[in-house]
């Protein structure tokens, strides 16, 4: 089975992702033209909050607003355990979402710089 997602972030699904929906804020005439999106999740660990993001490009509003909702609910599990593929040193879509699909080889990844060692 290949999922196709409709959003290339792993994290925004409607169906499986732990961000169902980003939506798109408005902004106001007079105002610098800065973006604003909002991260919406809604599976039971998440619900009840959202994250924004602002930056000077759309894509960088979304990735700021995925950014900030990764970071909330990661402080909703601090001391859960992350279970990786150990051959690929990747996080397991089901960690974030128990209706994910753990086969790898259906998601797009892409390269992450090691900014510990």
């Amino acid at each position: 089975m290949v999922i196709r997602k409709a959003h290339k972030s792993i994290f925004v699904d409607e169906r499986y992702g732990l961000i169902k929906n980003i939506y798109n804020l408005p902004t106001f005439a007079g105002l610098p033209r800065v973006h604003v999106k909002m991260a919406f999740g809604g599976n039971y660990f998440t619900a009840g909050f959202n994250a924004s993001g602002a930056g000077i490009t759309e894509q960088s509003a979304e990735n700021s607003a995925i950014g900030e909702y990764i970071e909330r609910y990661s402080c909703l599990h601090p001391r859960s355990e992350i279970i990786t593929c150990e051959s690929d040193r990747k996080i397991l879509p089901s960690v974030f979402n128990v209706g994910a699909d753990d086969g790898l080889e259906n998601y797009n990844w892409i390269n992450a710089i090691n900014v510990i060692d």
